[in-house]
């Protein structure tokens, strides 16, 4: 195909490539979302201007077909652990995604040290249940990133795109400095969050991101990290043989799943942004720790009560047991 025949035939095309980057950034939330990666998503149709600017940049044979960008992706995560997680993800078997993948890469392993390239890794994957007007299937270039290396791609776009513009010697030793202070950054950020996750004092720490998890699948805004820690210190002593946060929080899932529409209910009723929230005694229900108040009440309602008999948050906890269609037990039951 020309490049004037490719040009035609994508303005013709474009609604639909437009409605499979609506399909497939939705497909992709609701992937991070199950495997508990907080991430930024977003994908979008190429522009027709874009796409004829990329064919007179390179030498394409037929620029239709080796343009494989048409729609581009993107999922941002905080570090290289859920990168790799994601990754991970990706080279499992299909039939537990929702989309194909297929070439898979991680460019920081196939770029030279002295040369400005994305960093993170790409991969195609197929956009599940929209095609072109003459059946085929359209595809989306997936971008995989930490923020440190998003950050980097974006610079390294407008100073070195593909070739296009080469800086000066000394610019360009500045910006490779950069690609190294980004790399650190990723390292740096993984070795402190594996100290942190094997110290004992971390390990409070560690339930709040588990129940945090949950609980932003029922309510859009998180809670205050310093009360939630309180809290978590005293709502952990109740089970006697509560597991360690990472099988807790298959727990806590199931419990979540088996629990959704009572638990969104109230929420919706009581927590942040509701008329409640504004009374002392329901706090609670605005705080990320509920989840394992509702755990408990659920699974363990004596052991529960028995720790917060007494303490600050006896009469938060009971508004939580009352909510969930239960009476606290008192120290006499």
């Amino acid at each position: 195909m020309t490049p004037d025949q490719a040009r035609q035939r994508f303005a013709e095309e474009h609604p639909r490539y437009a409605e499979a980057a609506l399909a497939i950034e939705a497909l992709l939330r609701a992937w991070c979302t199950e495997l508990r990666v907080g991430a930024v998503v977003d994908a979008r149709e190429k522009g027709v201007g874009s796409f004829v600017k990329k064919i007179f940049l390179n030498d394409y044979i037929d620029p239709w077909r080796e343009i494989t960008d048409k729609v581009g992706a993107r999922i941002i995560v905080e570090n290289t652990r859920d990168l790799e997680r994601l990754r991970a993800a990706l080279e499992q078997d299909e039939s537990a995604r929702a989309f194909a993948a297929h070439e898979i890469v991680d460019k920081s392993e196939e770029a030279s040290e002295d040369r400005l390239h994305y960093p993170g890794i790409h991969a195609q994957i197929a956009v599940p249940g929209v095609t072109t007007s003459d059946g085929q299937p359209i595809e989306a270039e997936l971008q995989l990133r930490t923020r440190a290396q998003d950050l980097w791609a974006v610079v390294s776009h407008k100073l070195d795109y593909k070739g296009a513009v080469k800086p000066a010697r000394h610019t360009r030793r500045r910006i490779l400095r950069l690609s190294v202070l980004t790399e650190m950054f990723d390292q740096e950020v993984g070795t402190a969050m594996k100290e942190l996750a094997a110290d004992p004092a971390y390990e409070v720490a560690r339930y709040l991101q588990v129940v945090e998890a949950e609980y932003l699948r029922f309510v859009a805004e998180p809670g205050n990290d310093l009360l939630s820690l309180e809290v978590l210190e005293v709502l952990l002593g109740a089970p006697a043989d509560l597991p360690p946060p990472e099988a807790y929080g298959a727990s806590l899932r199931e419990f979540a799943s088996l629990h959704h529409d009572k638990l969104q209910d109230v929420y919706d009723t009581y927590g942040a942004h509701t008329e409640w929230a504004q009374e002392p005694a329901y706090w609670l229900f605005s705080q990320p720790e509920s989840m394992m108040t509702f755990h408990l009440v659920e699974s363990a309602p004596m052991a529960l009560a028995s720790v917060v008999w007494g303490t600050q948050i006896e009469r938060v906890v009971e508004r939580l047991y009352w909510a969930w269609g239960r009476a606290m037990p008192g120290p006499t039951d």
